[in-house]
């Protein structure tokens, strides 16, 4: 595993080989949904007042729930909002002149290795000529028939056992279902396109591929 900040890890988490304007669209669209979580989770919060939520004290503030959720949203939020404002721009800065030091060397062709990979993990099961509209509604679909089964199937249980839920409960769930559907949309929309647009990068050579599989893409 390559350290955080180093050449290696920059090109692994930014390829240079898919273009700056792929990367500018992800990498926007990661900070918005990042951002529209912590807002929603904190808008209820903030909504509710006194009424449903503990305050902090003076004396023990670390006692209050919403001390450690706000510590959460607060981790979450700086660290998608360093990635954003700095490590994306530094490596929009530089990543491609790491990319053209490490010509010819090993750390180049493991890291091409761990491109295709990558690519292949989450794209080959679709085939080579499936396109990623196609692919993001396929998971929509799917996915959109397992969240309606899954919430019939715990709302019908709340119903037949009469189940009384406090609001924090409540507020929880929700919170647990923004996550999901965040994590969700992040692989739809910032992952999988990058994924699409490795596959494609002639400097793979994957849509070329049948069942050969060039060296540096076997596990190392």
């Amino acid at each position: 595993m390559c350290q955080q900040q180093t050449p290696e890890w920059t090109v692994r988490e930014f390829p240079p080989i898919v273009g700056l304007e792929l990367l500018d669209g992800i990498e926007r669209r990661r900070f918005v949904l990042s951002f529209l979580w912590c807002v929603i989770v904190v808008a209820p919060v903030v909504a509710a007042g006194q009424s449903y939520v503990d305050l902090p004290t003076a004396s023990a503030p670390w006692r209050s729930p919403i001390v450690w959720g706000a510590a959460c949203v607060l981790a979450v939020f700086l660290k998608f909002s360093i990635r954003y404002c700095s490590t994306w721009p530094t490596a929009r800065r530089v990543g491609a002149y790491y990319w053209q030091q490490m010509y010819g060397t090993d750390v180049r062709h493991t890291t091409l290795g761990h491109f295709v990979r990558l690519a292949e993990y989450h794209m080959e099961k679709f085939g080579p000529h499936a396109s990623l509209e196609e692919i993001q509604v396929h998971y929509w679909t799917r996915w959109s028939i397992w969240s309606v089964v899954v919430l019939t199937f715990l709302a019908t249980m709340v119903w037949y056992n009469q189940i009384v839920l406090p609001v924090p409960t409540i507020y929880l769930a929700g919170v647990v279902a923004v996550t999901a559907v965040t994590v969700a949309l992040q692989y739809l929309y910032v992952q999988l396109p990058l994924y699409a647009a490795l596959q494609l990068c002639p400097e793979l050579g994957m849509t070329a591929m049948s069942d050969e599989r060039i060296p540096f893409a076997m596990p190392i």
